[in-house]
């Protein structure tokens, strides 16, 4: 197997239509599928939304499982979440990977940043009846995502035999700069 190469820069020939968007809780994924939907017009899929059942409580694995197989299936679309368990199944489908590889301190501000600013309101990223909480659990997988989230990350991206880009976004300026290209084969 050939060691992928991760670039900032939109190398791919054909526009993508199954765009798998990843990376550490606060790294930016909605704010950025939102952009990637409006420029590709692509239906936007996010996997808290799918994932959460209400009253935060997890769906069955085989149920998980199924509902992304499903949503893997559909044509065209953009999936925006990590839930790095069901990898191979997009990963099987996918043209695009877009990783947002943000530093954790500020993946771990922005977290507590949007906890505190809309603590008890829903938000229409995650699923019905789950009220935005300050969560200590979800805060600590923030802080040791750099150790553990991002090796598991790279490691099931480099073992994929499934063809796909990977685009590696580190900043904001890398992330412009990607939605520009996007613009540009686009349109």
């Amino acid at each position: 197997m050939s060691p992928r190469i991760y670039s900032s820069n939109l190398n791919c020939t054909n526009t993508p239509g199954r765009i798998m968007l990843i990376g550490c809780g606060g790294s930016g994924k909605t704010t950025l599928s939102k952009k990637v939907k409006t420029i590709t017009n692509l239906p936007l899929v996010h996997l808290d939304k799918a994932y959460w059942l209400p009253n935060w409580t997890e769906p069955s694995k085989e149920d998980w499982t199924r509902k992304v197989t499903l949503l893997a299936s559909e044509e065209k679309w953009i999936l925006e979440g990590n839930y790095s368990g069901t990898f191979p199944i997009r990963l099987k489908r996918a043209d695009l990977v877009i990783w947002l590889d943000t530093p954790m301190p500020i993946c771990l501000w922005r977290a507590i940043k949007r906890s505190i600013i809309n603590f008890g309101k829903l938000r229409p990223d995650i699923g019905s009846g789950c009220r935005e909480k300050l969560s200590i659990e979800f805060f600590f997988y923030i802080f040791k995502f750099p150790w553990v989230g991002r090796k598991r990350l790279i490691k099931r991206l480099a073992a994929s035999p499934f063809d796909f880009e990977v685009i590696q976004l580190k900043d904001k300026r890398e992330a412009n700069q990607f939605l520009n290209d996007l613009k540009r084969k686009i349109h």
